[in-house]
């Protein structure tokens, strides 16, 4: 009978503690079931975030090609201008003739040239410029 209770209290002791490590299961798991609701809803805040910065950065994308287009479009090609005569730089005489010729009026208060460029190739002798 006495080996009966030893082993008795054995296995008692060794149920309580399967008992203890069920409980501590038992709440990690439920701790992890509140934090999964928590995580999915910030989730899902992110992810609008994440729509709302797409969006915005489509609509930039958009605007630098717009600009960048508007930037082409703003370009003009002056053919014929003798240059051998003026000293200044080449932007600040074409801006000057463009005055000249064209008028103040014709131009807005901020008319600036930002950059202008010589022909790579010497002037041909009797023919017209091809451009």
């Amino acid at each position: 009978m006495a080996e009966l209770k030893t082993g008795f209290k054995t296995i008692e002791m060794r149920l309580d503690g399967m008992h203890e490590r069920l409980d501590d299961h038992s709440t990690r798991i439920s701790a992890t079931e509140q934090q999964i609701p928590d995580m999915e809803d910030g989730s899902a805040a992110l992810t609008k975030h994440v729509e709302r910065a797409e969006c915005l950065l489509k609509t930039v994308v958009a605007k630098n090609k717009d600009l960048e287009a508007q930037a082409c479009r703003s370009n003009i090609r002056v053919v014929g201008v003798t240059e051998s005569t003026n000293t200044r730089p080449i932007s600040k005489y074409v801006e000057q003739l463009l005055i000249k010729i064209l008028g103040r009026d014709s131009f807005g208060p901020t008319f600036i040239v930002e950059r202008a460029q010589r022909s790579i190739a010497p002037p041909p002798s009797n023919l017209h410029p091809k451009a």
